[in-house]
């Protein structure tokens, strides 16, 4: 999503309930223990190993961040217009928490 190539489906929240999810759930709120609900599809790629799922996400952070902030994704299906910043932050605590999440 945050490159731009996945649309999944929903619809994204209002300008004024997005803006203030996003602000709290990107930059404020602790992410929970548990499991988070994704957005239906984001996760449908079945797994090619682990040394191979190990490169692609290698890969994906790389692309990430090389890629021009005027080319990211403009629109998360639950946080609603995200502006280059947003997804910077939002990626590095997602991958921090899965990096948690395993103990790296």
């Amino acid at each position: 999503m945050a490159l731009g190539e996945r649309k999944l489906e929903g619809s994204p929240p209002g300008r004024i309930r997005g803006a203030v999810l996003r602000y709290l759930a990107i930059y404020r709120l602790p992410w929970p223990e548990g499991r988070i609900q994704s957005p239906p599809g984001a996760f449908n790629t079945p797994s090619l190993g682990w040394e191979r799922d190990r490169q692609v996400v290698v890969e994906l952070i790389e692309r990430f961040a090389t890629t021009p902030p005027d080319k990211l994704g403009v629109v998360h299906p639950s946080f609603g217009r995200m502006r280059p910043r947003d997804w910077d932050v939002l990626q590095y605590r997602h991958l921090d928490h899965h990096l948690r999440q395993f103990g790296v």
